[in-house]
């Protein structure tokens, strides 16, 4: 089948949900079951400044155009599907809301119009993947919770029931008319592959269907990998309980001492996973123990836990929640506190960025696409309005906060030698980020290279060939300021790759 496309909607707004951290994200899409009418994300209507992250649940004629809204009031609200009977249309969402990290629920709408119902309430992150079961008396989806990612469901009475458990990451891709289940999966010594399961229902297995590493890892040795709780209690007084994960070298001797590479995740409000992971096993594999965690601002642990770093980010909370993990590896006799390195990515590289300049004790950082300066990032990044809820006023109103919070600010406290690559194009924590903390950086003459990675947005690893380039010029970096292998030879040169 073929023809000429027909255009449905129009107007000077874009098809699919807004939400923190993107401007739009994939709209989804969803055909009634009898074909008349087709529900979507997306405003419905043009936003202005300081509502983008506004969108609804809308349902178009195919017939004739026409166009209704059927969620009320100001939230963010996405990913509808129809129930399989076409009387109601399942999504997630938010209310308007002034956190920096809102948990979305799942809600029911009927079709027809009506007001909206949440069948969950204080989930530990918001769902997503919906799809209903084939009778329609449930709806399931994936959540991550605790640092794996399961499937969960819910009926019409907001009766919540978990269908996978374990520390793995599943998502439920989809599901048939008699319920047969596919889904992708991954565990820490397992690379994502696609299983599949004939029910969602009693006792579930989850047998893999593909091996397409198989060919990579052949004759590789995996490193065991460790769950960790630990306590940590910031200076201000307040403490947490933070989960985290220790990757430990193929042929790990408790009786040697290791170098330890800390790596922190991006989001902020992002969830590092118990999945399987590339690149801790390959430091892993270099002789690095990588400790990984999920400090306060993560999601995967509720609302309070997400926003304990509101209107202080970078700050007091997540350092000592990093700390406390390096504290709590080297407490475990096998990690050489002389030979300590940390790295991060995004959110990721803004904390790499704020912890040396709080300790010295790490012995070099890689900062990947950090934001050191929040008051130029707001001029730059495509992002503007994400920091609305980060700060309690703007910069122009009360410019302490955001200087307090950038790092540029406490460069000064620096020594640290710092290796930073951003990506040319990347429009998310824009070069000239890197580029002024390399300036300054120079100027005090603390070790650095500045590394602008060609044809790269946000991230540097979009390309195999990127991605060996990361990890390589990070070993080159850590080896050059290891104790253990040669001198230090300072390096102030700026490459292009």
């Amino acid at each position: 089948m073929g023809g000429t496309p027909r255009q449905l909607t129009n107007g000077a707004w874009n098809v699919g949900q807004r939400g923190l951290g993107v401007i739009a994200r994939s709209p989804t899409v969803s055909w009634s079951p009898d074909s008349t009418k087709i529900a979507f994300d997306g405003p419905g209507k043009p936003v202005e400044a300081p509502h983008w992250f506004e969108s609804h649940i809308n349902l178009v004629n195919v017939a004739t155009g026409g166009l209704s809204t059927l969620t009320k009031g100001r939230g963010t609200f996405g990913e509808p599907v129809f129930s399989p009977d076409g009387k109601r249309i399942a999504f997630t969402g938010y209310p308007a809301h002034d956190t920096s990290y809102p948990v979305a629920d799942l809600y029911v709408i009927d079709a027809d119009g009506g007001a909206q119902q949440a069948l969950t309430h204080n989930l530990a992150d918001g769902p997503f993947g919906l799809h209903w079961a084939p009778k329609g008396r449930q709806i399931y989806f994936t959540m991550d919770k605790n640092g794996a990612r399961n499937i969960y469901a819910v009926d019409l009475r907001g009766r919540l029931r978990e269908i996978t458990s374990g520390a793995q990451v599943v998502s439920l891709s989809s599901l048939s008319d008699d319920g047969n289940a596919a889904l992708t999966l991954s565990r820490a010594d397992l690379p994502v592959t696609i299983a599949a399961v004939p029910s969602l229902n009693g006792n579930i297995t989850l047998t893999p269907l593909t091996d397409v590493n198989s060919d990579v890892l052949f004759g590789k040795k995996i490193g065991r990998v460790e769950e960790i709780w630990y306590d940590s209690i910031a200076e201000t007084g307040e403490s947490a309980r933070v989960q985290g994960w220790i990757v430990y070298p193929p042929d790990f001797d408790s009786d040697k001492k290791y170098p330890l590479l800390l790596s922190i995740h991006g989001g902020p409000h992002g969830m590092s996973t118990s999945g399987f992971n590339f690149t801790f096993q390959e430091f892993a594999a270099r002789g690095y123990i990588v400790l990984y965690t999920n400090p306060r601002g993560s999601t995967g642990y509720g609302s309070d836990f997400a926003n304990a770093i509101r209107y202080r980010y970078p700050g007091a909370l997540d350092y000592a929640d990093l700390m406390a993990g390096v504290d709590m590896a080297i407490g475990k006799g096998f990690v050489d506190p002389e030979r300590l390195f940390v790295t991060g990515c995004s959110g990721g590289g803004i904390l790499t960025t704020w912890v040396i300049a709080q300790t010295d004790r790490f012995k070099a950082a890689a900062a990947l696409c950090p934001v050191v300066n929040w008051i130029s990032m707001f001029g730059t990044t495509d992002v503007v309005g994400w920091l609305n809820n980060f700060f309690p006023k703007p910069f122009w109103e009360d410019p302490k906060p955001w200087l307090e919070h950038s790092t540029i600010m406490h460069v000064g406290q620096v020594s640290t030698p710092t290796l930073l690559i951003t990506g040319v194009k990347d429009l998310r924590t824009p070069l000239g980020e890197a580029e002024e903390y390399y300036a300054a950086l120079k100027i005090r003459g603390v070790p650095t290279r500045l590394v602008p990675m060609r044809n790269e947005y946000h991230g540097t690893r979009s390309t195999p060939s990127n991605y060996l380039r990361t990890s390589l010029m990070m070993r080159k970096w850590f080896d050059e300021f290891d104790p253990a292998k040669k001198e230090p030879e300072k390096s102030t040169e700026k490459g292009k790759q």
